[in-house]
């Protein structure tokens, strides 16, 4: 066990060096380049772009103390989806994260354990996000989260994705063109 976890944090070290140091590869969507709505969070210094035919919102999150933003599609379903896509993304001071608890265990620990231990998991990293990701089993299509340490906490991109429409890759490359979108200036 404690093999398995000090080869994860290898892997993910090599990754994160291996994305900082290559040269940029220029056939990544950019931001100037995505065709879409612009989303800019002036209160934690943040912008991405959600594609146009997309549903761009603002929701809670950490027990209300978090505004996130949430770009979605949802290809069938009414009041949730039942097949379709959903990227949040928001800032969350590591003192909200240090304190908001849900039976005892910090929430930020849930959600990040609960992606850690789906079936298929690997690490993920984009844009300078490191996290983790499950390919389809039981649960979803595609389910994510991944984290951009930043001054006094962290930038949060949970996403979800599940049914028939698309293929847990697909939904993987439409997420990631949309975590690659993303800029911050702390």
């Amino acid at each position: 066990m404690l093999k398995k976890i000090i080869l994860s944090l290898v892997v993910v070290v090599a990754i994160v060096l291996i994305f900082r140091y290559l040269p940029q590869n220029q056939s990544i969507i950019s931001p100037e380049t995505t065709p879409g709505q612009k989303y800019v969070d002036t209160d934690s210094n943040f912008s991405y772009t959600c594609p146009t035919d997309w549903s761009l919102l603002t929701n809670l999150n950490y027990d209300g103390q978090v505004k996130t933003s949430e770009c979605t599609k949802i290809y069938s379903g009414q009041i949730s989806f039942d097949d379709g896509a959903s990227i949040v993304i928001g800032f969350v001071p590591q003192t909200v994260a240090d304190t908001v608890q849900v039976a005892g265990e910090n929430f930020s620990d849930i959600i990040l354990n609960d992606v850690k231990g789906q079936e298929n998991v690997q690490v993920y990293s984009n844009n300078n996000f490191v996290g983790w990701y499950s390919l389809k089993n039981p649960q979803h299509t595609f389910q994510l989260i991944a984290r951009l340490p930043a001054t006094g906490g962290y930038y949060e991109i949970q996403a979800l994705a599940m049914g028939d429409t698309k293929t847990d890759q697909e939904y993987k490359q439409m997420i990631d063109a949309i975590v690659a979108t993303f800029q911050s200036e702390k």
